[in-house]
């Protein structure tokens, strides 16, 4: 889940790190409220934006993960 061609995401990481965990996640749970405002700054902006936004798309296209896949890439 944290790789794509063969080699860990090397930008848009927080990415490929939340949609894994809500994935395999046995009791999620939704809060509405606000508890945290994200600013990316630095790696994946300016020229790199394009870039992160084409590896966040190609992470969100991944085939979701089950939690019997998460238990098997443990091992």
């Amino acid at each position: 889940a944290l790789q794509l061609d063969g080699r860990y995401v090397d930008i848009g990481q927080d990415w490929a790190f939340m949609l894994a965990m809500v994935e395999v996640a046995k009791n999620p749970v939704v809060i509405a409220e606000k508890l945290y405002l994200y600013e990316p700054w630095g790696e994946g902006k300016g020229a790199q934006r394009a870039r992160r936004e084409e590896t966040i798309g190609r992470i969100v296209a991944m085939a979701p993960l089950t939690g019997q896949e998460a238990a098997t890439e443990e091992n």
